[in-house]
């Protein structure tokens, strides 16, 4: 009876342990929790954030190259910045933020990673440029920065206008040709006129 009781006890102490390493090595699961929404104030002269405008290129294996428009913050612009392509994804709870479609224009609030590489995330304030909450978030850049630097200028379309003869331009061919056929016509007619006069007065 002894033995069967050391046994149960033996038995029930190993379960235990068990149960207790894997609640040990258990990986807890972690969400995304950010912070509310900050105004720009709140990054002026924090040397970690960069914050400009620009236009998202085609992803590739290096990250996001963004071409930028407008620099309110952060070390030396250049004209194309990469934004670490880890931050982007559908995963809401690891604080991925769904990429934003090549050729359209965005407002970020960039954060520098341990690489020293740009980042943004589900946390970090970034918006299209062409929507209200982009605009408020430029203005508000604009309010608390200033201008900032114009990196990429996009060019102003020009208007095109189909030149004229008032224009001091040269005519097109069609319209000198026509005048070449109204001239010969015209030295043909007075000939005509010129051997009639002649019969006539012969």
């Amino acid at each position: 009876m002894r033995h069967v009781h050391i046994r149960a006890a033996t038995l029930a102490f190993a379960a235990a342990l068990a149960v207790g390493v894997l609640l040990g090595t258990a990986v807890p699961a972690v969400a995304c929790s950010c912070m509310g929404p900050q105004p720009m104030a709140a990054y002026r002269g924090d040397a970690t954030q960069a914050i400009f405008t620009g236009v998202v290129q085609v992803p590739d294996a290096k990250g996001v190259p963004v071409r930028v428009t407008r620099w309110f913050q952060g070390p030396s612009p250049d004209q194309l910045v990469w934004l670490d392509g880890n931050g982007f994804g559908a995963d809401g709870a690891s604080c991925g933020t769904p990429l934003p479609p090549a050729g359209t224009e965005w407002i970020f609030v960039a954060y520098r990673t341990e690489t020293n590489e740009l980042g943004v995330n589900l946390c970090t304030p970034h918006a299209p440029a062409s929507d209200a909450a982009g605009q408020a978030m430029f203005a508000d850049a604009v309010a608390t920065f200033g201008q900032g630097l114009v990196v990429n200028a996009v060019p102003e379309p020009t208007p095109t206008t189909s030149p004229t003869a008032s224009d001091g331009l040269p005519l097109p061919l069609p319209v000198l040709g026509a005048i070449a056929i109204a001239a010969l016509a015209l030295v043909a007619g007075l000939g005509l006129l010129v051997n009639r006069g002649r019969r006539a007065g012969g």
